[in-house]
């Protein structure tokens, strides 16, 4: 084989070894495509958090108190049952996150 002909052995080796990562790179794509879009989500969460608050009113519905946490995050009213209380404290847990909320009176 003259020194052209092994020059392009060479490259078709070279070549058969990048075809073989392409599904690798790819897939590593799509994974941190994947990862931004939850980074983003996150970003647009903290970013709308202040609004959030501006708008928070712990209580709907008359007398029922709703969960900050729920609202702040993902701006849902998620009623608070009472779990306990004392005679200078009530407990609350969020029926949706499970989040306690132990209140001092």
């Amino acid at each position: 084989m003259d020194v052209s002909g092994r020059l392009r052995e060479v490259a078709k080796e070279l070549v058969g070894g990048l075809q073989g990562k392409i599904l690798a790179l790819q897939k590593e794509i799509g994974d941190l495509q994947a990862e931004t879009r939850k980074k983003q989500a996150s970003l647009d969460t903290a970013r709308s958090a202040a609004q959030r608050l501006f708008n928070y009113d712990p209580v709907f519905g008359g007398n029922i108190y709703h969960c900050p946490r729920c609202w702040i995050i993902d701006e849902a009213r998620s009623p608070l049952r009472p779990i306990s209380g004392g005679a200078d404290y009530d407990s609350f847990t969020c029926e949706m996150c499970h989040e306690d909320y132990p209140i001092t009176i």
